[in-house]
């Protein structure tokens, strides 16, 4: 699998023109949603918001992503269509990349952020997170014909044969469960799971209780959950989670893997002895894979906050790792700390992902 050069056929944007405008406002929407829209819409066409963003500083844009499958409804109650895309909206998403944006690899943004290198305007760069199989037979493929080199960030306890992570077997608990009520067995809090509200606050409450535990302690709470909820225990069937051979395969396609951590667990609210011990290992078990450097991480953000501080930096920086990307809202800059790159949440549609992209650039507010 061959890539052209970085830029040079994409060093010049393609101006937004009729082909590439917003979808028709939606019926049904209400009357502050479609103004929105219009404003939208408005600043897209016109240009306007392309202009915004040529008077500020140059910036980086990094997308975070999760999954990509041909049919994401069905997989809802395992990964939840919340982090997933479908394949036929990525491969817009990533042609209007190759063509009205330049497109520029994790590498490129180090380099960027160190101000070792200037990187043209419009600059974005595309990650992965958790290490899903599809990463490797949907997304990367789509990624190739658009000449697209991708960062995956790999959850090393998951590396197929093993479980996925916790909070898929814990989502799916919970979206499968018939029980009505629950009690829960943290702080006695009742909730009626037929509830919407009660439902998501019981989840949210599991989660974060799973967040800050080690691989065998989320091994047990899941356990408990699923008996508690009376769910049979979770077989990946599906075959969620890449396997070695499927890392290989991305590294040696010219793609960047990196470390997610071993179990997935909130890096700040952890001891700093287990910090080291999830970036160490993950770091050597994918350099065993591979048998290259892994010098890109990627911090979780499983419900708690913040997932990253002064001290995960720190210990990030001591391990060996020279980026690290978080879930926090905004561009890198040149000077900005690479081990704290800021990334932004891609929709699953191709009008909000030109809106996403274009108001990023031009400062304007998530």
């Amino acid at each position: 699998m061959s890539y052209p050069p970085l830029w040079g056929r994409f060093s010049r944007p393609r101006p937004l023109g009729a082909d590439s405008l917003p979808e028709d406002l939606i019926v049904g929407d209400d009357v502050k949603t479609t103004f929105k829209r219009i404003i939208k819409r408005c600043l897209l066409v016109s240009g306007a918001i392309s202009t915004f963003a040529s008077l500020r500083q140059a910036g980086v844009v990094i997308l975070r992503y999760h999954s990509v499958l041909e049919n994401p409804q069905d997989l809802d109650d395992v990964i939840g269509c919340g982090i997933v895309h479908s394949a036929a909206v990525f491969e817009q998403q990533m042609q209007l990349l190759s063509e009205s944006f330049v497109p520029v690899t994790m590498d490129d943004v180090l380099d960027f952020a160190k101000c070792n290198k200037k990187i043209p305007r419009r600059a974005v760069a595309v990650t992965f997170d958790d290490g899903f199989a599809d990463n490797a037979t949907v997304a990367a493929p789509i990624m190739a014909r658009y000449g697209i080199r991708g960062a995956f960030y790999v959850t090393t306890g998951t590396i197929s044969p093993y479980q996925p992570p916790w909070f898929i077997a814990l989502r799916r608990a919970f979206r499968c469960s018939k029980r009505k009520e629950i009690v829960s067995p943290l702080d006695g809090t009742r909730f009626q799971l037929d509830v919407p509200q009660d439902h998501r606050q019981a989840f949210i409450q599991s989660c974060s209780h799973c967040a800050v535990l080690d691989l065998d302690e989320q091994i047990h709470w899941v356990a408990q959950v699923e008996k508690f909820l009376e769910i049979e225990s979770y077989q990946d069937k599906y075959g969620l989670m890449m396997t070695e051979e499927q890392i290989k395969g991305l590294h040696f396609a010219g793609h960047i893997v990196g470390s997610h951590t071993v179990s997935h667990p909130n890096v700040a609210h952890i001891s700093e002895s287990r910090i080291n011990v999830e970036l160490e290992h993950s770091k050597s078990e994918l350099e065993r894979v591979l048998g290259a450097e892994i010098v890109h991480f990627s911090y979780p953000s499983p419900i708690l906050q913040p997932h990253y501080d002064e001290r995960t930096i720190r210990l990030s920086r001591e391990v060996g790792y020279r980026t690290a990307v978080t879930c926090t809202h905004g561009l890198v800059y040149p000077g900005d700390e690479p081990l704290a790159c800021h990334r932004i949440f891609v929709p699953d549609n191709i009008a909000d992902f030109r809106w996403s992209i274009e108001s990023a650039l031009a400062g304007f507010p998530p």
